[in-house]
């Protein structure tokens, strides 16, 4: 075996074919690797690669740190990267594992192909903790940059069409009648940046309340109800709707009653009665919480849980009590 090597290291042809038992092959990279260079090592990798099946192949050379170094630097010049990364993988070259992955993610522009390396690269490194930690770190602050940069395109493609609809709206009002070329270019701009319906709405709704809701309250009416009109669910949940409409009438001045009032309308559309009910309760709206329990509860014990809750003073107060005495009750 050493003469096959001397003759590797001098260039000259050597013939390795000849070598067919399992023991010889073992020898033959032994002395190989203690010429400890690629001229001679390469070679024999190769015809051993080529004799041996792939595991008993790997095998032998795992016993020879530097056969592996040899192999790996071979394999990246001719391998494709899967079976190069499962051959790194078999060695336990875990950091190789990471930083090709993690290079591959620097060298692609799609943010979804840089998610599915990732991915991938975070169940190669399983069983390796702190590669598979900086895998996930990296994941994570992608998340976060396509998050970012996600809402920074919403914001501004709702700026935008906030500060549109609101020009639409307001010459709307002058004129007092609807504008067909105003109308197309919301729409038109709604569907050249595919906007969601709840960003549509959003948009709508605020510039309605910053025009003055006390003056354009049919307006916000209109365009809240009207979402529900043909579709089965809500594109903003009705409790939101009387969140917006119980803060701005607060910040306008108008007072607690009248913001409460105000929210009435919103909380009748809310389908499920105890969450109706939970609502109309937070807005101090007890009349429609009385209603809900009255109509379709008919719960005497949550009409006696919610007076006592409200206070003595409050209108409703007595007419809670009132209905105690008179209904009739399932309980």
């Amino acid at each position: 075996m050493e003469m096959r090597c001397k003759d590797l290291l001098e260039n000259k042809t050597v013939k390795l074919d000849d070598i067919r038992e399992y023991d010889k092959k073992v020898s033959l990279l032994r002395k190989a690797v203690s010429f400890n260079t690629p001229s001679v090592t390469v070679p024999v990798m190769i015809f051993l690669e080529n004799s041996l099946s792939r595991p008993l192949f790997y095998e032998l050379i795992k016993q020879h740190p530097s056969a592996v170094r040899n192999y790996i630097n071979m394999a990246k010049l001719r391998l494709e990267n899967d079976y190069y990364i499962a051959m790194l993988k078999q060695f336990g070259r875990h950091e190789d594992v990471a930083m090709l992955r993690l290079r591959q993610v620097s060298q692609t522009r799609d943010i979804q192909t840089k998610m599915a390396i990732l991915d991938q690269a975070m169940t190669e490194l399983g069983s390796h903790p702190w590669w598979h930690l900086q895998v996930v770190e990296q994941r994570l602050l992608l998340t976060k940059q396509r998050e970012l940069q996600t809402s920074q395109n919403s914001r501004t493609v709702l700026e935008t069409y906030k500060t549109l609809y609101e020009t639409d709206f307001r010459r709307q009002k002058q004129s007092r009648m609807t504008d067909k070329i105003t109308n197309d270019r919301s729409k038109e701009f709604e569907t050249t940046f595919h906007m969601s319906p709840e960003l549509i709405m959003c948009g709508k709704l605020s510039v309605i309340m910053h025009c003055d809701l006390r003056t354009h309250y049919d307006d916000f009416i209109h365009q809240a109800i009207h979402q529900g009109i043909f579709g089965k669910k809500y594109i903003i949940a009705p409790e939101y709707l009387a969140d917006m409409v119980h803060n701005w009438v607060q910040y306008s001045g108008e007072g607690q009653d009248k913001a409460s009032e105000k929210t009435e309308r919103f909380l009748t559309m809310i389908p499920d009665p105890n969450k109706r009910i939970y609502f109309a309760e937070k807005f101090l709206n007890f009349d429609v919480a009385i209603d809900t329990i009255v109509n379709i509860l008919r719960d005497r014990v949550q009409l006696e849980i919610l007076r006592r809750r409200m206070p003595h003073d409050h209108p409703s107060y007595n007419r809670a009590t009132t209905l105690l005495e008179n209904t009739k009750w399932r309980n």
